[in-house]
């Protein structure tokens, strides 16, 4: 009898010490747990996706349990943020252009809980709605909006004159409601000479100038840019996964072009502003959507931001054309072509930049410029490539050499929505 007490005595302590150390799994098989005690089984697949400049929705596959899931536990940059009961989750109040890192647990009615998924790391889109109008040619970090120069005959800042007038008649945009409360402009002897319009994701830009001052070749009549800013607090690295690709796309139209022929041109492109984190340089890339001289470039371009008077900041600029598959951009998504001609109604307009064509802009760049110390110490890894803004650029440059005055005109008006940049 003792020697059988003695063995009960032993076996309790072996199976107490397998408690203690076993997994659960482990435990229940030799029967030392219930099975209400199980957690859940790892989700196995989880995605996100930017949906707007404040929320970010995440998707997993569901988990199994030995009973049932009760739930999922949502972890964001390490701390749980909320719970859901279905394998889907919408996170809100976000900050726009910024990375988040996610985790997802599942856990059950006992309180068992799952292990966490690998991270994954979502950006919140760029502020695109409701966004107003600026009049600072500088943008302050994380400030979306329109900004301009000009030179010729306005020198008010367009923010502070609300106007009535149709400047749908040139942009093809009409903003519903009370009209002064979404248009911004200067007005002129005809409407107005400067005008642009906000109303929710849709902008308007109205340029117009009869100049009463002289311009040299290259000078801007009238350029008013729309520009959204990134933060560069925690800056977006477009280029960190070399399988994903930097995405702008916009719905456009132009309707309104009127330039003095042989004097004035009007164009538009389509323009990310990259940095190198390494060498702090900065590269202007895009695409080229529309110009009144006549067609796109056949063949990718290389320049500096350097004029020939010395005007400039020494900047590489690589400029491709939508609608045309490059060395330095693609139409992946099927865009409209280069337009010549000026056109109503929203055309869909984008262009894609991969890691291997961003690695190759690099390299194109150093064998063009060999001497150039601001191309020279550009890093030769995409990685280090922050995105600073994204913006659509329409200009109507002066083209001749000599100086003019009074009598130099051009108008342009266009209007855009949906204007996005993702990394996909």
């Amino acid at each position: 009898m003792r020697a059988r007490t003695i063995l009960l005595l032993l076996a309790s302590g072996f199976l107490a010490a397998v408690a203690h150390v076993a997994p659960v799994a482990e435990r229940a098989a030799l029967g030392i747990v219930r099975v209400e005690d199980l957690a859940p089984e790892a989700i196995a697949h989880l995605s996100g996706a930017g949906v707007s400049p404040t929320q970010i929705n995440l998707t997993w596959t569901a988990s199994t349990d030995n009973v049932a899931v009760t739930g999922y536990k949502i972890y964001r940059n390490g701390t749980q943020v909320g719970t859901s009961a279905t394998n889907s989750y919408s996170d809100t109040n976000l900050t726009p252009a910024t990375y988040y890192t996610y985790t997802i647990s599942a856990y059950d009615a006992a309180g068992n809980t799952s292990a966490q998924t690998a991270a994954i790391r979502v950006t919140t889109l760029f502020v695109q709605n409701n966004v107003g109008i600026l009049c600072d040619p500088s943008p302050s970090e994380q400030t979306p909006g329109i900004f301009w120069f000009w030179q010729g005959a306005v020198s008010t800042c367009i923010n502070q004159n609300p106007v009535t007038w149709a400047v749908g008649d040139f942009t093809g945009f009409y903003p519903s409601g009370d009209v002064s409360q979404f248009q911004r402009g200067v007005s002129n002897s005809w409407y107005g000479s400067e005008a642009v319009q906000f109303q929710e994701d849709t902008f308007g830009i109205e340029e117009y100038s009869d100049s009463v001052l002289p311009l040299l070749w290259g000078s801007n009549i009238v350029a008013l840019i729309i520009d959204y800013e990134y933060p560069k607090s925690n800056p977006l690295h477009p280029f960190i996964d070399p399988t994903k690709r930097l995405v702008w796309s916009i719905q456009l139209q132009i309707p309104t072009v009127d330039v003095t022929s042989g004097l004035v041109a009007a164009h538009a492109d389509g323009y990310v502003f990259l940095q190198d984190t390494k060498s702090k340089t900065d590269i202007y890339y895009g695409a080229q959507i529309f110009d009144t001289r006549g067609s796109a470039e056949t063949a990718d371009e290389l320049l500096l931001d350097v004029e020939s008077n010395g005007i400039g900041d020494g900047w590489p600029i690589v400029v491709g054309a939508v609608g045309i598959n490059g060395a330095y951009i693609s139409d992946t998504y099927g865009s409209t072509p280069f337009q010549a001609q000026p056109w109503s109604g929203f055309k869909p307009f984008s262009f894609t930049i991969s890691y291997q064509q961003m690695q190759s802009t690099i390299q194109a760049l150093k064998a063009k410029y060999p001497t150039t110390p601001t191309i020279t110490s550009l890093s030769n890894d995409p990685a280090d490539y922050i995105l600073l803004s994204a913006n659509l650029d329409p200009e109507m440059p002066a083209l001749t050499a000599q100086n003019f005055g009074p009598g130099v005109f051009g108008r342009m008006g266009l209007s855009e929505k949906d204007f996005n940049v993702s990394v996909q």
